[in-house]
C-alpha cells in the first residue's frame, strides 16, 4: 500500500506534464501559414502558394520573397514565380534580369517563367537579354522570348523582330508557321507602324495561309486604328469564318460608325464563332445603338454559346431594353433554370444594383422550394461571389436552412464578404457539434476572422450594410 502511495504522485506528475501540449491556445490561420513557409514540406508550400493565388492576397509577399531566395526547390520557386507574376510583385526583378542574362545553367520551365514575369512586370531592361536569347540557335525559348520581346520591347525590338520575319525560319512547316504568327503577334503589340504595308499585303494575299492572314488583320487594326478599315471589311468578305472572326476582332480597334457597321453585319454572320466575336467587340466598344441586335441574338440565336456571349454583353451596354429583358428573365418561372442562372451571372458582374433587386427574391422561393435546389445553388454561388454587403439577410437564410449544401453556400456568402449581422450565426454553428464538416468549416474561417487586423477589408464593414 505505500508503494501505492509512492507511484501515484508520480503519475499524476507525469500526466499532467504529456498533458500541457494539447492546452495550448490553437493558432491562426496567419501562424500556420508562416509555419509552413517556415518549416512545411515540398508539397504543403506549393499548395499554400496557390491557396494564396486563389485568394488574390500578397499578406505574405516579404516572407515567400525570403523563401524564394533560400530554397533549393525548383517546384516551390516556381510556384512563386507564378504567384508573383500573377499579383505583379516586384520582389524579383533583379533575379529574372540576372537569370535572363545567363540562363543556361537553369531548367527550361523556370527560365520560360522569368520571361512570362518580364513580360507582365514590363521589364524593358531585360529586353537586350531577350533579343539574346533569339539570336541563339536555341529554339526551346523561341515562343515566350517573342512574346516578351512584345511586352517589353522599343523601337530597337521591333527592327530586330521585322528581321526575323524576314529571315529564314528554322524548323518544321509547323513550328515557322507559329512563329510567324508570333512576331506578328509582338510587332502588333509593338505597334510597329513600318509594318502597315506588309502586313496589309499578307492580309490580302489569298494564296497565304489563313491563320497567318488573320494574325496580319488583327496586327492591321492594331497598328493602323481607323486606318484599317476599309482592308477590315475587304478581308471580313472572306469565305473563310477565321479571317471573318479576325476582321470582327479588329473591329474593337476602330472608332465611328464603321466600327459599329462591321460589328453588326458579324452579329448577322452564319458562324457561330464570329458572332461570338462580333459580341466581344460590340461589349468592349460598348455599342449602346446595337443593343437591339443584341437583345435578338440573346433571345433567338441557335446556339446556346452564342446567347451566353450576349447575356454578358448586354449587361455590360447597360441600355434599359436589355437590363429589364435581363431582370425579368432572371424572374422567369417559365425559363430554362439554366437561362435563369446566366443572366443572374450576368447583372451580378456588371449591374450589383438591379442583381440585388432580383437576385434575393428569386432565390427566397427556391429556399420554400427542394424542386428548384439546383436554383439554389447556383444562385448561392452568384452571391457568394459578388461581395455584395447587401445580400446579409439572403445569408443569413442560407445558413437556417435544413439543407446542408445550402447551408456551405452560406458560409461562403459569408466567408467572402464577412457580413457583421451574420457572424453570431457562424460562431453558432461552430459550436454546434451536430453540423459535421460545417462546424469545422466555421471554425477555421472564424480563426481567419480573428488574425485579421480589426481595420482589415477582409472583417466586413458593418457600416456598408
Amino acid at each position: 500500500m505505500k508503494k501505492l502511495y509512492w507511484i501515484l504522485p508520480r503519475v499524476f506528475l507525469i500526466s499532467c506534464a504529456l498533458s500541457t501540449p494539447f492546452s495550448e491556445e490553437p493558432k491562426t490561420q496567419r501562424e500556420s501559414r508562416l509555419d509552413i513557409i517556415n518549416y512545411g514540406i515540398e508539397s504543403e508550400l506549393i499548395s499554400l502558394v496557390e491557396t494564396l493565388g486563389k485568394e488574390d492576397t500578397k499578406e505574405f509577399t516579404p516572407e515567400l520573397t525570403a523563401l524564394f531566395s533560400s530554397t533549393r526547390s525548383v517546384g516551390v520557386r516556381e510556384s512563386i514565380i507564378t504567384l508573383f507574376s500573377n499579383q505583379a510583385v516586384d520582389t524579383l526583378k533583379d533575379w529574372t534580369e540576372t537569370l535572363l542574362e545567363d540562363p543556361w545553367d537553369e531548367r527550361s520551365s523556370t527560365v520560360t517563367l522569368a520571361l512570362t514575369y518580364a513580360s507582365k512586370l514590363s521589364l524593358k531592361e531585360c529586353a537586350p537579354s531577350v533579343r539574346a536569347l533569339l539570336e541563339t540557335e536555341n529554339t526551346q525559348f523561341r515562343g515566350p522570348a517573342i512574346a516578351a520581346l512584345g511586352k517589353i520591347g522599343g523601337t530597337e525590338d521591333a527592327a530586330f523582330l521585322s528581321d526575323m520575319l524576314d529571315d529564314e525560319i528554322s524548323g518544321d512547316e509547323k513550328q515557322r508557321l507559329v512563329t510567324r504568327q508570333a512576331i506578328m503577334t509582338a510587332l502588333a503589340e509593338l505597334k510597329d507602324p513600318s509594318q502597315w504595308d506588309r502586313f496589309l499585303e499578307i492580309a490580302e494575299n489569298e494564296d497565304e495561309n489563313g491563320v497567318i492572314r488573320a494574325t496580319a488583320a488583327k496586327a492591321l487594326a492594331a497598328i493602323g486604328g481607323d486606318r484599317a478599315y476599309d482592308a477590315l471589311a475587304k478581308i471580313y468578305e472572306s469565305t473563310d469564318p477565321v479571317l471573318r472572326e479576325a476582321a470582327m476582332s479588329g473591329a474593337a480597334k476602330l472608332e465611328g460608325r464603321g466600327s459599329e457597321t462591321l460589328i453588326s453585319d458579324g452579329l448577322r454572320d452564319s458562324y457561330y464563332k464570329v458572332r461570338i466575336q462580333a459580341l466581344v467587340s460590340a461589349k468592349e466598344k460598348k455599342l449602346n445603338d446595337i443593343t437591339p441586335l443584341v437583345l435578338y441574338r440573346a433571345k433567338t440565336d441557335p446556339v446556346e454559346s452564342v446567347r451566353d456571349a450576349a447575356y454578358e454583353t448586354l449587361a455590360v451596354l447597360g441600355n434599359k431594353e436589355g437590363l429589364d429583358w435581363l431582370s425579368s428573365l432572371v424572374s422567369d418561372d417559365k425559363a430554362t433554370d439554366a437561362r435563369r442562372v446566366k443572366a443572374a451571372k450576368a447583372l451580378s458582374q456588371y449591374q450589383k444594383d438591379i442583381a440585388w433587386s432580383v437576385i434575393p427574391t428569386v432565390a427566397r422561393k427556391t429556399l420554400a422550394d427542394d424542386k428548384k435546389t439546383w436554383l439554389r445553388y447556383e444562385l448561392g454561388k452568384i452571391v457568394a461571389s459578388a461581395a455584395d454587403s447587401r445580400y446579409a439577410d439572403l445569408a443569413l437564410e442560407y445558413l437556417s436552412h435544413k439543407d446542408t449544401l445550402t447551408r456551405s453556400l452560406g458560409l461562403d456568402m459569408y466567408e467572402k464578404q464577412r457580413y457583421a449581422s451574420v457572424k453570431s450565426r457562424i460562431e453558432t454553428i461552430a459550436e454546434d457539434d451536430k453540423q459535421g464538416a460545417l462546424q469545422k468549416r466555421a471554425k477555421t474561417i472564424l480563426e481567419k476572422d480573428r488574425a485579421v487586423a480589426p481595420d482589415s477589408p477582409e472583417t466586413g464593414n458593418p457600416a456598408t450594410e
